[in-house]
């Protein structure tokens, strides 16, 4: 079970007060600026999906419905501001937590609020949260793609694109990783077997049964 699953919103606030304000960029949910559903950000590359992100409320939502602790190592595929890595590390005491982004002025944020959120003091922690630039569909991050200690992967693909990811997701579901699908659920995938369904909140977690 994960370290940390705060309920009360001022548990919340050390990562409230250093990521972007939700209101921002966020979609419609429960607690957000009700604003239409995707607001497209000029000038960043959204092929698989917009840059939009989660609320901190519900990064620790998803990461408490996947269960994550001490013993993942989680992958968040299209990181944007390194909200989700951080969070496994700070607030679960996940092992590890690989962000992968195309683009380099959200790396270099990431990296930079992951120092604030740590507090420029806890280093052994800092780094075990690692940012990677480049287009994850490219064989130059297989390695790091299919990492085979992965755990959990985290994504936020629209429907389009779910489809021609199949093949990456199902593989990595039938070895044991459950997979977090933020707004988009993937009930086109039919292999996979959606264990926690949150559709107020848009969270979908997908894990095999153990036999």
């Amino acid at each position: 079970m994960p370290l940390s699953t705060p309920t009360d919103a001022s548990e919340l606030e050390p990562l409230k007060s250093i990521y972007l304000d939700d209101q921002f960029f966020s979609p419609s949910f429960a607690d957000y600026d009700p604003q239409p559903f995707p607001k497209w950000l000029e000038g960043i590359d959204t092929t698989f999906a917009p840059f939009l992100p989660t609320s901190i409320r519900r990064v620790h939502k998803a990461l408490s419905l996947a269960s994550l602790g001490p013993e993942d190592v989680l992958l968040d595929l299209g990181s944007g501001d390194g909200r989700f890595c951080v969070a496994a590390v700070r607030e679960f005491d996940a092992r590890r937590a690989v962000g992968v982004e195309t683009e380099e002025w959200l790396v270099e944020l990431s990296e930079n609020l992951a120092k604030r959120a740590f507090n420029g003091e806890d280093e052994v922690k800092l780094e075990r949260v690692r940012f990677v630039l480049g287009d994850f569909t490219t064989p130059e991050l297989k390695d790091v793609v299919r990492d085979p200690e992965t755990t959990c992967i985290v994504v936020f693909l629209s429907p389009e694109f779910s489809k021609e990811w199949e093949e990456f997701l199902v593989a990595h579901y039938e070895k044991g990783v459950k997979i977090v699908s933020m707004v988009f659920n993937l009930s086109e995938l039919k292999a996979l077997r959606c264990s926690v369904c949150e559709d107020l909140d848009g969270i979908f977690v997908y894990e095999k049964l153990k036999a």
